[in-house]
């Protein structure tokens, strides 16, 4: 397979991540490993007797020369993010986006009915690993960072603004929210949700900072499965003694190096 979607609600088993084993693209997707996180009284749908307790979403494609990233991170019900990473999967398989337009379209045909108080960030991004340029849009706090030997950079704008593709006015994506990239060789794509850089809940300080991606890719290189992993499991158990696993996580990662296509064909679980 050349693409994979990975729903919150599908995983719910705490100190555990499922991600994809040796694709040429890594994903991965965990509800966190805090069972009494201060995030939880966010979780699920006001007045719902059911909680889900897992509200991420990501939609990840390679065919070994494109590639998108696509994060979600809803809260007060799952369901903002699942369906915006539903509906983002099923229109960009049918016409892949080469432009700001074609994101927007792929939320133009959707019911407007809904009722539903959840809402979500968004992050999406196209690129090309040949030129190394991409594009994307980017609704809320989640982040496309670029690491390399010497230089680590935040790509994409963050806002605190959440949508939710059911009521949200067209064009989704306002101007600010749209942005041009060009990574350099021998780098690393990451696309994720603020459990990784807030892994200790609402506390960026108190987690994953860069002298710690950097440490990993100094320790990994430019192996997205390898460097992923060991990100997934830094997330989840904390660092500098402080708690981590207090959100949702979703993370891509892609190289930036020509590397032979592996698809999507195998998930794997772990424990941290």
């Amino acid at each position: 397979m050349k693409s994979i979607c990975l729903f919150g609600k599908d995983h719910c088993r705490y100190s555990e991540f499922t991600f994809t084993d040796k694709s040429s693209t890594f994903a991965s997707i965990s509800v966190g490993s805090d069972q009494n996180s201060p995030s939880l009284k966010y979780k699920g749908t006001p007045g719902s007797k059911t909680v889900v307790f897992n509200e991420d979403a990501l939609f990840a494609y390679d065919d070994g020369t494109y590639c998108i990233h696509a994060v979600a991170d809803a809260h007060f019900g799952y369901t903002s993010s699942h369906d915006a990473i539903k509906q983002l999967a099923n229109t960009v398989l049918q016409k892949f986006p080469q432009n700001f337009d074609d994101l927007d379209d792929c939320f133009e045909n959707v019911d407007m009915s809904s009722a539903s108080l959840s809402e979500t960030t968004l992050l999406i991004v196209v690129f090309h690993r040949k030129t190394r340029t991409g594009f994307g849009v980017s609704v809320g706090d989640s982040t496309l960072l670029c690491v390399a030997a010497d230089k680590i950079q935040r790509l994409n704008p963050q806002s605190n603004r959440y949508i939710n593709i059911h009521h949200t006015h067209r064009p989704i994506f306002t101007p600010a929210e749209r942005f041009h990239f060009t990574a350099p060789a021998n780098s690393l794509l990451l696309s994720f949700t603020d459990g990784i850089d807030e892994c200790n809940y609402r506390n960026p300080k108190r987690s994953i900072r860069k002298k710690h991606f950097r440490k990993l890719f100094e320790k990994y290189n430019c192996s997205p499965q390898k460097y992923g992993r060991g990100l997934m499991q830094l997330a989840l158990q904390g660092v500098s003694l402080n708690k981590g696993g207090q959100d949702n996580i979703a993370l891509i990662i892609s190289s930036m190096n020509a590397n032979p296509f592996i698809p999507f064909d195998q998930l794997t679980s772990e424990r941290r």
